[in-house]
């Protein structure tokens, strides 16, 4: 298959009228499949977002590979980095810091490091205990300047600063599990890929969004701090509702991985990257209402574009974007 190349530009833009065509001319198709009652969603005009965003240079990593690759604008393919190391462990999720723009790693056995971006050589930051070894989703909490740590089975953790400001202390919180009244209530999540918004140092709230292989469906938390953002470590999980490009319905597999950028030269405009192995969809947030009654939901529409390493690497399990300026 020939890749075209696109400007980011163009390729958001490209997004956001496809938002407006799958997200909410799906809304009653995904109704009878799913039983959820449609909600109207808000977007963004489209005018002049491709002159206002320059270009967004992206890392993702190759699943099982223990590979870093950038995505710069305008290139054909990601190109290889390099692996990752040295590590203890296999590299599946990473994120960068807010408030350093820094990339942090973690492996399957718990080891938790910092990753040039030049060479992708690594450095051990802590050894994480209890360790989370089905996770497949890290993300920065902006507000708090902790990661989120959620595993597959279903494990809910807080990676945080300890006295001495490096990040080795794990707060074991409550087990995500969908709340009573959602169409998921009962299914057993598999959470591989979270993102929160708003990140960006010194705004006032954070939501957090998901993708669930298991249900290959969006959520978010239903519940929310007294400050008012996302209370994710209660773990009460809640559907949003099913994503579509401008192909049909995509699939959340296992590797699959979700971040999102915030944009202050657009008003801190939050878009999000979801990666399904070999395919990149971009996302406009704003789709999805801040509040969604418990039982409704609204279909979410993206742009998607193959995905390919400058190694041949078809298969990848995250995507991270930089803290944009």
């Amino acid at each position: 298959m020939t890749i075209k190349k696109l400007s980011t530009g163009t390729f958001i833009t490209l997004a956001l009228a496809t938002s407006l065509t799958f997200g909410l001319m799906s809304i009653q198709s995904a109704k009878a499949k799913t039983n959820l009652n449609a909600i109207t969603a808000s977007v963004p005009s489209a005018a002049s977002l491709s002159a206002q965003i320059s270009g967004v240079t992206t890392y993702f990593l190759g699943a099982g590979n223990n590979t870093l690759y950038v995505l710069r604008p305008g290139s054909e393919v990601a190109n290889r980095v390099g692996v990752i190391g040295p590590v203890n462990g296999i590299v599946r999720e990473g994120d960068f810091r807010t408030a350093t723009n820094q990339l942090y790693v973690v492996t399957n056995t718990g080891n938790f490091y910092t990753v040039n971006l030049a060479n992708a050589q690594a450095t051990r930051v802590s050894t994480l205990s209890p360790n989370n070894n089905t996770s497949q989703m890290l993300d920065i909490n902006p507000m708090a300047d902790a990661f989120r740590w959620i595993g597959t089975n279903d494990l809910n953790y807080a990676i945080t600063k300890g006295p001495n400001g490096v990040f080795n202390t794990v707060a074991v919180q409550t087990p995500v599990a969908y709340i009573q009244g959602d169409p998921n209530a009962g299914a057993n999540p598999n959470i591989v890929g979270g993102a929160y918004d708003n990140n960006q140092n010194g705004l006032a709230t954070t939501t957090f969004y998901f993708v669930d292989s298991a249900t290959n469906q969006f959520g978010t938390i239903n519940d929310r701090t007294a400050t008012g953002s996302s209370n994710t470590g209660g773990g009460r999980l809640q559907t949003v509702g099913a994503l579509f490009d401008q192909n049909g319905r995509v699939n959340i597999t296992p590797n699959s991985g979700f971040d999102i950028a915030t944009f202050p030269q657009l008003g801190n405009l939050n878009i999000g990257l979801l990666v399904t192995d070999g395919k990149v969809t971009t996302i406009f947030t704003t789709q999805i209402p801040k509040t969604i009654p418990v039982g409704s939901g609204v279909n979410l529409g993206g742009f998607s574009q193959r995905l390919v390493g400058s190694d041949g690497q078809t298969r990848f399990s995250d995507v991270m974007i930089p803290i944009q300026q």
